[in-house]
């Protein structure tokens, strides 16, 4: 080959070399600047376009990766697309469902937050506070979320006040004081609960001392589920208009009034009153029990304070300094009232009562109910008065005329868990926890009234009274069974008596 040849063919060969590098170099340059591009659009969420240039540089640097990356991002990029429009149809819980998955895909996260707020802020509208807090819970630190939190705590703290003043209110209504009065007392100052708790406290203790049935002198009464009044006996003095009587709790009578207590603390008096007696008897209120002496009629305030009306030849109705009271009676013509202390106030006549009474203070610290009966001023017709007390372990005292052993109560028949206690002139009934009537004294002095077969044969007594010579009781059935001394048939006509108050 001679020179020239040569020469060429090395021009040729350089001239090879040079376009195969150049062209090598052209395909290097436009990869790189598809590449770059792509990771533009990759970054600036243009995934598509990613796409499509990844695919085409094949294993160009890491193209395969990033591909994979595009893809992914395509897939995540259609979850968020249908979260939006989820949130825009409303689907709050589908939209923050699907955004969670993708967390950390570009403002996932805020988005969740926004969609999270405006979800517990329509929940917190519509007054769904549970689930509204719930949301608001999560998003705590976003805008004003904790001061949502704080709104429904004390929208929920008042819906579950409210709920629960509803309750005990229905309670109340209901007759059910000790339910109502749980409630009212943990709702604290919530409304007027304080007020509420109060009047079922009053309420408690009305019922507490409340009575269906009572003996008087010439006639009894009995009780029944409606609140009217049955009567049997001497009417004499009108003690037995009660026909219009409604909604009465507690009865008593004795001489010649009867007074009912009624359910909202007021009273009503029966007999030949005169119009100052009936006028003053009206202004009573907040009244928890009653009692009738022989012309005059005491009733116990809820204050502990005693009210009294009617006749006062011997002080029997001089009761207006006495304080803290938590039970009276009345004999003939004397008061009697208990205190929260365990003490005993005596008012009219009552010297050898009151003398009796001291010789053995302490013995009645312990009395939590008593009951009173006899002692008209010559110390024998009606007997010499006595009053018995009842313990809180359910035993019994007694001081005053005990002529015919109506105060023999210190023995075993009597501590048997003794519950309720009565008393008539002469005698004194006892009835035990387990609805089984004790006796102790006579009916009428020198007779033999007291039915010892009969008292064995009562079962499930639920009340006691004892008056002039009759002694009744009240069956778990509503009826009403009796035996004693029946002048003016006072016990006979009981016979038709029925549905009386059960409690």
């Amino acid at each position: 080959m001679n020179k020239k040849k040569l020469i060429t063919l090395v021009l040729l060969c350089i001239v090879f070399l040079i376009v195969v590098f150049s062209f090598a170099f052209i395909i290097q340059y436009v990869n790189e600047i598809n590449y770059d591009s792509a990771k533009g659009y990759l970054e600036n969420g243009q995934y598509y376009e990613a796409q499509e240039i990844f695919s085409n540089l094949g294993k160009y640097k890491n193209s395969e990766s990033l591909l994979k990356e595009t893809d992914e991002c395509i897939s995540k990029k259609e979850i968020y697309n249908n979260a939006l429009e989820d949130y825009e149809n409303k689907k709050y819980d589908s939209a923050i469902d699907k955004l969670k998955t993708i967390r950390e895909f570009e403002d996932s996260e805020s988005q969740i937050d926004i969609i999270t707020y405006d979800y517990a802020k329509k929940l917190f509208n519509e007054n769904q506070l549970i689930e509204s807090r719930k949301y608001f819970l999560q998003i705590e630190g976003y805008q004003d979320s904790a001061e949502y939190i704080s709104r429904i705590d004390i929208k929920m703290a008042d819906s579950t006040a409210r709920a629960a003043y509803n309750e005990a209110k229905s309670y109340y209504d209901g007759g059910s004081y000790q339910l109502a009065l749980t409630i009212y007392d943990d709702l604290g100052d919530y409304d007027d609960s304080r007020e509420m708790a109060a009047l079922c406290r009053e309420n408690i203790q009305r019922l507490n001392l409340s009575h269906t049935i009572a003996g008087g002198i010439g006639y009894s009464l009995g009780l029944t589920d409606e609140g009217k009044v049955k009567t049997a006996g001497s009417n004499s003095a009108n003690q037995c208009n009660v026909d219009l009587w409604e909604e009465m709790i507690s009865i008593d009578g004795y001489g010649i009034y009867t007074i009912g207590l009624k359910k909202d603390g007021t009273v009503n008096v029966a007999g030949n009153l005169n119009e100052k007696q009936k006028e003053e008897i009206s202004t009573w209120e907040h009244i928890v029990d009653v009692a009738a002496g022989e012309r005059y009629v005491v009733a116990l305030r809820s204050d502990g304070k005693v009210e009294s009306e009617g006749h006062n030849g011997d002080g029997q109705c001089d009761v207006d300094s006495w304080r803290n009271v938590i039970d009276i009676d009345t004999g003939w013509r004397f008061t009697v009232g208990l205190t929260e202390n365990g003490e005993l106030l005596f008012a009219g006549h009552a010297k050898e009562l009151i003398k009796a009474y001291n010789a053995n203070k302490d013995e009645w610290k312990d009395v939590v109910k008593i009951s009173a009966s006899g002692g008209e001023p010559d110390g024998k017709e009606r007997g010499g008065g006595h009053v018995v007390g009842l313990k809180s372990d359910g035993t019994v005292i007694a001081i005053g005329d005990n002529e015919y052993g109506q105060c023999d109560v210190d023995n075993a028949e009597w501590k048997k868990g003794i519950v309720e206690i009565a008393t008539g002139d002469w005698y004194t009934v006892g009835l035990t926890e387990g609805g089984n009537v004790v006796i102790t004294g006579q009916n009428v002095p020198n007779t033999q009234y007291i039915d010892m077969e009969k008292i064995s044969n009562w079962k499930n007594i639920k009340d006691i009274a004892a008056g002039y010579g009759q002694t009744l009781v009240l069956k778990d059935d509503g009826y009403v069974d009796s035996m004693g001394f029946d002048d003016d048939e006072k016990r006979s006509d009981i016979s038709a008596w029925e549905s009386l108050s059960v409690r």
